[in-house]
């Protein structure tokens, strides 16, 4: 299963939704871009809070994407780029979702959804009837523990069945900006066992804390997905990328070495700050360095793709945007700048790497589509 968590962009690239198809070339590698329109037929889609929660079937053939406004999460046929039904949720009474809104989606092959909230995680199955609700410090664990004063994120990822969770664990709940390592539950069996991720511990190096009556904090973003029997863990701030090898129940890092990207964001900003001007101004020297993405698996060439920016003018906005190409084992065979900016949850679908975005209250994609030789 497919799902990416959390936005890596702040100002979405746009392209008009017309038949113009534009190409760049260099050398052994090109790409293509167009954009497709989603036909809502008459359905109104609360696009820019949905681009915040969208789940891919595990056949990814499907979008899931939900609409919190009228608490509907609509199925999207990726091949001909319109909604294929509905499944209504109400927020109340045995079938009811919360009236928190979900942060987080997964699909089982079974079709059943799991809907992460800040509250609990519920089941339902493919016509959004509840099969159980649960949370994990509810389970009477039969064997294993999370370290004292660390609780486990209700949001993460799931194996096909539903049964094996991955998650982050840490002193906080929810969020994707602090954790100390790795969760695997098996939830039959309540069966827990972790793994201590230092690549999320150093995350703390660059938050930006503001003192007040409030506090208010800045963080970089990390990146758990499920990809090819592996849970990869990578952040916005380093050039590396934990492994947890699922068959081998192996942990390891690769820590990439690059001659466009550095090792790791500098992180030449200010870390404890007093006023709002200040805060600001830290905020905006940290977006001026590099912010990496997640690796996106692309099933077509089989290679991993990754996104990584930096924001050189702010108004109006800017960026430098590299693509960094990978084989299965993570060996890189490919690093261009001038890259099309995407989305964290940007995906891959028969070849084009598809970024949503929100264009004129429409839900459309903007397709890209590379091709490169060896």
């Amino acid at each position: 299963m497919r799902h990416i968590h959390l936005l890596f962009l702040a100002f979405p690239i746009l392209f008009s939704c017309g038949d113009q198809d534009s190409t760049v070339s260099e050398r052994h590698f090109s790409y293509m871009i167009d954009t497709v329109k989603v036909e809502n037929h008459e359905l109104f889609l609360n696009v820019q809070d949905g681009l915040n929660r969208m789940a891919i079937s595990p056949d990814g053939q499907t979008l899931y994407f939900y609409n919190t406004s009228e608490k509907r999460l609509d199925l999207i046929d990726l091949n001909s780029y319109q909604i294929s039904r509905s499944i209504f949720f109400s927020a109340d009474g045995p079938q009811g979702i919360g009236g928190i809104s979900p942060y987080g989606f997964e699909i089982t092959e079974r079709g059943e959804i799991i809907i992460a909230s800040l509250d609990a995680i519920r089941k339902m199955d493919s016509l959004g009837n509840k099969i159980e609700s649960y949370n994990w410090e509810s389970l009477n664990y039969q064997s294993g523990q999370i370290p004292e004063g660390t609780i486990l994120s209700f949001d993460g990822e799931y194996d096909p069945t539903g049964n094996i969770f991955y998650g982050v664990y840490g002193r906080e709940r929810g969020g994707n900006s602090n954790g100390d390592g790795l969760g695997i539950l098996d939830i039959p069996n309540r069966a827990i066992r972790t793994k201590e991720i230092p690549l999320l511990k150093s995350l703390t190096d660059y938050k930006i804390e503001l003192d007040g009556d409030v506090k208010t904090i800045g963080f970089e973003s990390f990146f758990l997905q499920h990809e090819n029997e592996k849970i990869l863990i990578s952040t916005e701030a380093h050039n590396s990328l934990a492994v947890y090898d699922i068959c081998r129940d192996s942990l390891y890092q690769i820590d990439f070495s690059s001659e466009l990207l550095p090792d790791k964001k500098p992180g030449n900003f200010e870390k404890k700050v007093t006023s709002l001007d200040q805060m600001k101004a830290s905020l905006l020297a940290k977006a001026k360095e590099v912010s990496f993405g997640p690796w996106i698996w692309d099933e077509s060439s089989q290679h991993y793709f990754r996104i990584s920016q930096y924001q050189s003018g702010f108004d109006p906005p800017e960026f430098q945007v590299y693509v960094t190409v990978a084989d299965p084992d993570f060996q890189v065979v490919l690093e261009k700048k001038d890259f099309p900016r995407a989305r964290s949850n940007a995906f891959f679908h028969q070849g084009y790497l598809h970024h949503p975005i929100n264009l004129n209250d429409e839900l459309c994609f903007v397709r890209i589509k590379p091709e490169f030789q060896f």
